[in-house]
């Protein structure tokens, strides 16, 4: 499997929305733009982008989806697509807004890398703490945002911590850059 994603647009307007979006994103030099491209070569890639305008694209990637089910698919579909095809959407298959913020592309494309990543055993809510530590938020922080107490924090942390194999915030940084959680 490359360590590249698949992006694959249909316009030039779309091309350029996605080339903005990995820039900004700092995946643009691990990005491959494709316009054509068959079911088989998805299959090379840990997480393919897709621009769409119009619902019956939408079904045929989905379709497309669950042909090469190890590949996690990031979809940035039209407004009336999102609502329709939100039932859709599941852990490994994203739908989001084209016009989204940077960040909220950026999130998601670390959120599919951690699906891959994570082949441990990890709990959901780990993986939430997880996410939120690497993001730069303290224990009390992630208590207040989750509504649980600061001591439950820290145990979700040792456990991720040790089922990582790592001993500090900086192993578990390092963890995250080469699973490409970052």
């Amino acid at each position: 499997m490359k360590e590249t994603y698949f992006i694959n647009y249909q316009t030039k307007k779309d091309l350029h929305i996605l080339r903005k979006l990995a820039l900004y994103s700092s995946i643009y030099q691990q990005c491959d733009f494709i316009k054509n491209y068959n079911v088989n070569d998805l299959k090379n890639y840990r997480v393919c982008v897709f621009i769409t305008h119009d619902l019956v694209s939408l079904v045929k990637i989905k379709a497309l989806y669950q042909k090469v089910s190890d590949v996690k698919f990031l979809i940035l579909a039209d407004g009336e697509n999102i609502t329709i095809l939100s039932t859709l959407a599941e852990d490994n298959f994203i739908i989001i807004a084209p016009n989204c913020k940077v960040n909220e592309f950026r999130e998601n494309i670390c959120y599919l890398n951690q699906q891959i990543s994570l082949n441990i055993n990890i709990t959901k809510r780990e993986k939430q703490i997880l996410l939120l530590i690497l993001n730069g938020q303290n224990n009390n922080h992630i208590a207040s945002q989750l509504g649980i107490s600061e001591r439950t924090i820290e145990a979700h942390r040792r456990n991720i911590y040790q089922k990582l194999g790592v001993h500090s915030l900086s192993q578990l940084t390092l963890w995250a850059i080469n699973n490409k959680m970052y």
